[in-house]
């Protein structure tokens, strides 16, 4: 068996090795965010839609990103890719504030780390019979400037995960909190109507989706009109 390796601040270790102390700030506090990156045949997809999210990130909770921009985290997944002989994997990327303190931090600077999970074929599913959905309303999504980054503050999207297996559903839409559609557990949220397709706006507090962007591209390139507007259940 092949040892695989993670990433931690740059340096590559043995996937299984320590990560952090109970003093990591995304650990105790939620300080930090994530971004889950697909490699397919051995390419990097969409990063440029990634990287304008981890970029809305660090400026909303303003990290000090000296030194870090989007060459550098790419080459980073890359060296990970070639060390690991990753042909298709899923990484995820872990960008945390890295100082002392307790809800006021000492400092800005960050720490990273990158973990990658080898997948077995490149291949987006299409699930053409459809999925059982619900609605789950115990939690709602707040409206503020962190709304739309993937922050690794995700109990609402925990909650909701844990509600749909209770329900035995496939997938539920989160609310926000003013009652409007929000997004779903792990997922953007377009519907259909008379040829016209509709998905909660940036406003409405989903995240910031990158298959979300990917769709909306698609939807352009077909001729097909899309409307970014409040939605009801």
């Amino acid at each position: 068996m092949i040892n695989e390796f993670d990433i931690l601040n740059g340096f590559l270790i043995e996937k299984g090795d320590k990560v952090f102390t109970t003093g990591n700030r995304s650990f105790k506090y939620g300080d930090g965010i994530f971004e889950t990156i697909k490699v397919a045949n051995g390419n990097i997809l969409f990063w440029d839609y990634h990287y304008k999210r981890i970029s809305l990130g660090i400026k909303s909770l303003k990290f000090d990103s000296t030194n870090f921009d989007s060459d550098f985290f790419k080459s980073q997944i890359e060296k990970l890719i070639s060390k690991n002989y990753y042909q298709n994997a899923k990484f995820r990327l872990f960008i945390y504030r890295d100082a002392h303190g307790l809800y006021t931090p000492m400092g800005n600077r960050i720490s990273f780390f990158i973990e990658g999970i080898r997948l077995d074929n490149s291949k987006y599913d299409y699930n053409k019979d459809g999925v059982d959905l619900g609605l789950y309303s115990e939690g709602k999504k707040g409206l503020d400037i962190f709304s739309n980054c993937k922050t690794t503050s995700a109990l609402l999207y925990v909650m909701a995960s844990i509600y749909k297996k209770e329900q035995n559903l496939a997938e539920v839409i989160i609310l926000n909190s003013k009652d409007n559609v929000c997004e779903a557990s792990a997922s953007n949220v377009f519907l259909v109507k008379n040829n016209i397709a509709y998905t909660p706006k940036l406003s409405c507090g989903p995240v910031m989706g990158v298959m979300r962007s990917v769709v909306i591209g698609l939807l352009k390139d077909l001729g097909i009109q899309l409307i970014e507007k409040e939605i009801s259940v």
